[in-house]
């Protein structure tokens, strides 16, 4: 015998509760751990967090291209944040654009950002060996190296030919 709709529709609710706590909360619909995956991603961001320090401090001894100019310490130091924000819209983009539930969106977001820091952390990481060793030069030239911290392209937009 069939059970009344009413009924059914509070057993299949129970079932899915049930099933939705046994899998644990930290668990999404694709079988992605979300836990592991923020603290993965967590762990990408802080090593970007530590090669963006030591680049900061090489790039304030970059001296002014001329002597009516500021440095561009501070217009880099601006780039890395800038890039920081960038990033985060651009993979929740992603994220959204999975059409997937929150979750899942919110897992995808996380993977991106965590790819993006990985990424990121090598190009900083050779922008800031660039710049130890060109800073060492009598007359430096840092162009490339700052170049390297451009996100699009091979890092010349904006240089003149």
């Amino acid at each position: 015998m069939l059970a009344k709709p009413p009924a059914l529709a509070w057993t299949l609710a129970v079932v899915f509760l049930l099933t939705a706590i046994a899998s644990g909360p930290a668990r999404a619909q694709s079988g992605f751990d979300v836990q592991s995956t923020k603290e993965s991603t967590d762990a990408a961001r802080r090593r970007l967090d530590r090669a963006d320090a030591a680049l900061l401090r090489r790039v304030r001894d970059i001296p002014a291209v001329s002597p009516n100019t500021d440095s561009p310490a501070r217009d880099i130091a601006k780039l890395v944040t800038g890039w920081r924000t960038y990033t985060t819209h651009e993979c929740a983009v992603v994220g959204d654009l999975t059409g997937g539930t929150p979750i899942w969106q919110g897992i995808y977001a996380m993977i991106c950002e965590e790819r993006r820091y990985k990424r990121r952390t090598r190009t900083v990481i050779a922008a800031a060996a660039c710049l130890s060793r060109a800073l060492k030069a009598e007359q430096p030239d840092v162009t490339q190296c700052v170049a390297m911290l451009f996100p699009a392209g091979d890092g010349q937009e904006g240089f003149p030919a």
